[in-house]
């Protein structure tokens, strides 16, 4: 049997577009067959405590898997992660970072203890004890619309001869107060200042006037309650003591 020379191309073009039909339908369904299921979560939680005391660490963050959450005000948490095996690194002010392997395939408590550093401790006149994260304290004063605030105190003394010596946190040992207001030109020509007592950890002590109350500021300090993690704001008129690490 012979075939025209045009029936044999009619033959290749319609098997040449029975392919090209054919191809994308095949290649559709190739990368149907490698697409990844989506990653599979799981839920993570339990309670982290103070290492030492038991206590629940409040306001500490959470983090796993670029998922990151914080503990309430009973140090718990609860956050999802990819399941398996991932790095849970827990850190907060006031406390020594720690990061421990977790394997959690299916929902997991995972209960955490951090160890507590050193503390400041804030003696006030009213008799109250409250422990600060000596890593957060600032001295600061609220100046028009804005608080400035820093890591150092702006001294004065008669040796100083009236001007402003920056007394670094990590410097101080001791500031014993309430502090008072009283004249001392050397320091403040216009108005009074307030002063305190201030031992330093290379064994000097004495007298010293805060220079930014010249214009009649209040000087606070700045810091993060241990316990509770809130901020706290408080004058130096109603310290009796400020001890540090």
């Amino acid at each position: 049997m012979t075939f025209s020379r045009h029936t044999a191309a009619n033959r290749i073009f319609f098997f040449m577009l029975a392919i090209s039909v054919a191809l994308p339908g095949l290649a559709a369904q190739r990368r149907r067959a490698v697409q990844l299921r989506p990653a599979v979560e799981v839920t993570l939680s339990g309670v982290v405590t103070d290492a030492d005391s038991g206590a629940p660490v409040v306001q500490a963050e959470i983090a796993a898997a670029s998922r990151m959450t914080s503990t309430d005000t009973s140090g718990r948490y609860s956050f999802k992660v990819p399941a398996g095996t991932s790095n849970v690194t827990i850190s907060r002010t006031g406390y020594e970072t720690l990061t421990q392997l977790v394997t959690a395939p299916s929902d997991l408590t995972k209960n955490f203890t951090v160890k507590s550093k050193p503390t400041v401790t804030m003696r006030l006149t009213s008799g109250q004890t409250i422990a600060l994260d000596a890593d957060t304290i600032e001295f600061g004063f609220p100046s028009g619309f804005s608080y400035v605030r820093g890591q150092h105190l702006n001294v004065c003394r008669g040796d100083t001869e009236g001007k402003a010596v920056e007394t670094k946190r990590a410097d101080i040992k001791k500031i014993t107060g309430p502090a008072t207001r009283t004249q001392f030109t050397p320091c403040c020509t216009s108005f009074q200042i307030e002063t305190v007592n201030v031992e330093l950890r290379n064994g000097q002590s004495g007298q010293a006037y805060l220079y930014d109350s010249c214009p009649g500021y209040e000087i606070e300090v700045v810091g993060r309650n241990h316990a509770t993690a809130e901020f706290m704001y408080v004058k130096f008129a109603n310290i009796s003591e400020l001890l540090f690490p």
